[in-house]
Formats: C-alpha cells, structure tokens, sequence
C-alpha cells in the first residue's frame, strides 16, 4: 500500500503583511512626487510630505492629499556661518513655489488608484494644473470622492475649465470652490459644467463676490442636476437675489409637476388604446378584420338585393 502523504502547511513564501506593499507603494508615488517637483521648478507641498511619511510609519496607504503653500526655508548653516565670518547679513532664500500639477503627474504615473481626496488651499492654480487634473481624473479610474480649491485665485476661465474636468469623473460627489473671487461669470460657468450632473451631491462657492445675478444659474444647478447641498455663504446675493432663487426653484418644481402629470395622462391613455385594441368577443377577431368582414357582408347583402330587379325574373 502506498504511504499516505503527510498533511501538513505547504511550504512556500511566508506573508509578510500589507506592510510591504504599502511601503514600496508609497515610496515610489514619493519619489515620483519629488522628481516631478524638481522638474517642475516645485517645492514639495508640506502636507503631502507628512502624509507619505506617516503613512510609512503607520503603514497605512493615503487616500487624502492636502497641498499647501511651502513653509519658509531655513538658512543654511554653512551659510550661515560664512556670513557671520564675512561680518554681513544675507538674508534667507526665498523658497520656491508650490504648484499642483507634479502630484497628478506621479498619481497617474504610478497608478496610485487609491486616492479620495484632494484639497489644495492657498496655492494658485494655472493652466498646467487643470490640464493635468483632466488627464488624471477623465478616465475614471481613480475613486476620487471630494475635491476642493479654496483661495487659488481662480477666475472665470479657470474655474470653467475645472469644472469641466471636475464633470468628467462620475466618482466626485463634493466639491468646493471657496474664497475664489469668480464673481458671477464664475459661477454662471461653474453652473453649466455641473447643471446635467448625476453624480454630483454638494458643491461649495463661499466668498465667491456672488450677486443676486447669479439666481438664475443657481437655481438651474439644483433643479435640473443631482446637487442637493449649496453652500453660499459670504456673498451678495441679498434680499433680491434670495427672492429670485426662491421663485426660480419654485418654477421649476412647477414645471417638474407638469411634466409628471403629462407623462402619466399618456401613459393612461397608451393603455386604453392597448386595451382598446386587445380582441373582442368569443371569436377573438381584431378590429381590422372585423370591419373587413363587416365591408364583405354590406357587399353580399347588396348584391343579393340587385337580383329580384334583374330581367326573367
């Protein structure tokens, strides 16, 4: 008889965890992040800094990125000391701008599918930047949640161009564009990218320098797009704006109303046509053949009423 095999665990590669793939993960999207910086002429933005290195110690993957202006940069000790030697004053370098774009390069570089959220405050945003964030996001393959760019001097040809980009990716349910002095072109642009939304749920124009002319465009967001939540706080829009707004959404729920009735009179009346057309009687003949036999008979009975008047009768 053969022996049988011993059962014990199979020999193989031990698992080490999630700890190594969140730790080559992160160390690959950091070190694309700098390169690109670099390239860039960038600084690296502090906040994201700190997250990848707390995600390395915690071993925790990142799923929220907030970029920030750069912090001030420290004189260097050995110039420092070279100018105390010198007996002159120098004074510290400046540090060199944040922008946005070098961290979607690396995100989509490395694929990193993981990220929910992208805040950017207090850092301006150019051409480069939306351009980047059209290419990073209009695939949708990365499930981004939440955006937001607050106080990024954004005016009405940007913001239109970011909203658009922004439409693009059905995962984005939130977005802010806060202390952005857009006015109300901004805002009528920001309305036609988002007014056909289906997946957006709240958007944000705090400080936004809005007036009551941005009533209408408002108003047209929230009735004909999935957006539920509007945060208008800090603009003009004063008495009359409100009023307008209100009558505007009160219109709309009108013309919603209408609609609805409109469509369930027809479809009432599509099924008494069908029921009308269903067939009749024992014999089940449908309408049509019914009126054709019934044209068969008139012709029958009236030639049988022609042969009395024939002659040799």
């Amino acid at each position: 008889m053969a022996k049988k095999k011993k059962k014990g665990k199979k020999k193989g590669k031990k698992s080490s965890g999630p700890s190594v793939p969140v730790e080559e993960t992160l160390k690959g999207l950091s070190k694309s992040y700098t390169s690109h910086c670099e390239s860039a002429e960038s600084s690296v933005a502090p906040e994201v800094r700190k997250a990848l290195r707390r995600g390395l110690e915690d071993e925790k993957l990142v799923v929220r990125f907030i970029i920030t202006p750069a912090e001030e940069v420290k004189m260097n000790k050995a110039r420092a000391a070279l100018s105390a030697d010198a007996g002159t004053k120098q004074e510290p370098p400046v540090p060199l701008p944040v922008h946005v774009f070098p961290l979607f390069r690396a995100i989509r570089e490395q694929q990193y599918s993981l990220v929910k959220e992208i805040y950017v405050w207090q850092v301006p945003i150019n051409y480069m930047d939306v351009a980047e964030l059209g290419r990073c996001i209009s695939t949708n393959t990365y499930p981004i949640k939440s955006v937001a760019f607050e106080e990024c001097l954004l005016q009405e040809d940007l913001v239109k161009r970011l909203a658009t980009a922004i439409e693009s990716c059905t995962s984005i349910q939130t977005v802010s564009f806060d202390y952005n002095n857009f006015s109300d072109a901004g805002c009528r642009a920001v309305c036609d990218a988002f007014s056909s939304s289906k997946h957006l749920l709240s958007v944000s124009m705090n400080y936004c320098c809005l007036t009551s002319a941005s009533s209408a465009p408002l108003a047209k967001l929230i009735g004909h797009s999935t957006v539920r939540d509007l945060y208008l706080d800090g603009n003009e829009l004063g008495c009359l704006g409100t009023s307008l707004l209100l009558q505007s959404l009160t219109q709309l729920a009108e013309d919603e109303w209408i609609k609805e009735q409109d469509e369930q009179r027809l479809k009432a009346e599509e099924e008494l046509r069908a029921k009308e057309g269903s067939p009749r009687g024992g014999m089940g003949i449908q309408p049509s053949c019914r009126q054709s036999q019934e044209a068969l008979g008139c012709d029958n009975a009236g030639a049988a009423s022609r042969e009395p008047s024939q002659p040799g009768s």
